[in-house]
């Protein structure tokens, strides 16, 4: 049985771009779906780990 607050790793690829306007793109080709953007980098790097 796993603890209940047992947490759980999982490492995972990322790629991140950065368009004209400078908003980063990243997805984690491993998740479908897995899609995301935004102005500053450190919020789609934050989604990208929570879709984990």
């Amino acid at each position: 049985m796993r603890d209940k607050d047992a947490e759980m790793i999982t490492e995972l690829s990322a790629v991140i771009e950065e368009d004209q306007g400078g908003y980063f793109a990243a997805s984690a080709p491993t998740l479908r779906g897995c899609h995301t953007q935004a102005a500053p980098l450190d919020v789609p790097m934050k989604r990208v780990k929570k879709s984990d």
